[in-house]
């Protein structure tokens, strides 16, 4: 009789739990950019006399790391919980 192989398809993750995780990371890299401008003055000073594109460039671009990140460490880590044994 032959063995039953381990499937290589990973099982499915919802996406609501996904749009949670990128919610979490994109208020995170919000709450992380504020406190970057509060606890570094002179970062802040130096970042508004490039402009309001700049500033506008700078928050997109940490926003958007802090979601990503989360997005794919959800998708990650809900993988793994689904593939353990019961």
């Amino acid at each position: 009789m032959q063995e039953k192989k381990p499937s290589r398809v990973r099982p499915k993750v919802p996406a609501s739990k996904v749009l949670v995780h990128t919610g979490m990371g994109a208020g995170m890299g919000l709450v992380m950019g504020a406190l970057l401008l509060v606890l570094y003055p002179a970062f802040a000073m130096q970042l508004e006399s490039k402009g309001s594109f700049t500033v506008w460039l700078f928050t997109g671009a940490l926003i958007t790391a802090f979601a990503v990140g989360a997005t794919l460490t959800g998708i990650a880590l809900m993988n793994n919980e689904d593939a353990r044994p019961k």
